[in-house]
């Protein structure tokens, strides 16, 4: 059975949930709020990471900072880290999970983050990831990303897939460039590494693509309502499930208690910041810098 046959058979769960989608998105109101919004703590974001695959929470994020690496703070329902003093790039993120839902709790149906993600760049992501590393898993340098990213932006030969909009978080990029993020993301799940097939990526990227054309639903979302769907449509199929030899692996209802009771357990709970921020953009240029 070929991946879009496997797609296909789960694409009434995608559905559903491009029409529980297209409503999403910000609304404007005429009525004017009488309370004040309680007053946050500023962040810097010269020293903050935004890690998203989904948005990705409960992560240990740590710098290169030697000799000894900073950990990350996580700022409070987000999925930003703020480092104390200024970041030495490479970041590595780890453990921690994919908030498939976007309800921003840890539930039923999310992803356990089962590989290291990495990047040179202040957005974490499956493609700053793939980028970074060479097959073994060891950290390329500037040169190297360079080739590998450009590599991938001539695969995908589409003139809005650029090297600036797939680094850009999941949520923000094009489709095209999220179909490609999600697809390195899957290969790089299977293979257990950054070891990609190009070709591979190009047949999944196809077969979303056409996913998406012959579903109504599908079309016209908004960014962040379109990667949430894809993403989905991933984790859907057959070969993401967690009883096959694919490390992708969801979280269930004991998880999910076993998750509670070391909360409900604990004797103190780990210092947040509590304002958001909204990273959009990277700057190509200083990707390669390090």
């Amino acid at each position: 059975m070929n991946r879009l046959n496997r797609f296909g058979m789960s694409l009434a769960v995608i559905s559903a949930l491009g029409l529980g989608l297209t409503g999403c998105g910000s609304s404007d109101s005429n009525t004017a709020s009488t309370t004040s919004a309680p007053a946050t703590k500023a962040i810097d974001v010269t020293k903050t990471v935004t890690v998203e695959r989904g948005k990705v929470y409960g992560a240990t994020v740590t710098d290169s900072t030697e000799p000894t690496n900073q950990t990350a703070t996580q700022n409070e329902d987000t999925n930003t880290y703020t480092f104390e003093n200024e970041i030495i790039y490479p970041v590595k993120v780890e453990s921690g999970f994919i908030d498939v839902d976007g309800d921003g709790q840890y539930s039923e149906g999310d992803l356990e983050l089962d590989m290291e993600l990495v990047s040179y760049e202040e957005n974490v992501t499956a493609i700053s990831t793939y980028i970074s590393k060479d097959d073994a898993g060891n950290l390329l340098n500037k040169v190297q990303r360079q080739v590998k990213l450009a590599e991938l932006v001539a695969e995908l030969d589409d003139a809005n897939a650029t090297a600036q909009e797939l680094l850009k978080l999941p949520s923000k990029q094009i489709e095209k460039a999220q179909m490609a993020t999600n697809a390195i993301y899957s290969e790089m799940v299977k293979n257990k590494s950054t070891k990609v097939d190009l070709g591979e990526v190009t047949k999944i990227v196809t077969e979303l693509q056409e996913m998406v054309d012959s579903n109504s639903s599908l079309q016209d979302l908004s960014s962040s309502a379109m990667a949430m769907a894809l993403e989905k449509a991933i984790i859907a199929d057959p070969d993401m499930d967690k009883n096959t030899y694919n490390p992708m692996s969801t979280v269930t209802e004991t998880d999910v208690t076993k998750k509670l009771e070391e909360l409900n357990s604990s004797t103190s709970m780990p210092e947040t910041n509590t304002s958001d921020i909204n990273n959009t953009d990277v700057n190509t240029s200083s990707y390669y810098s390090n």
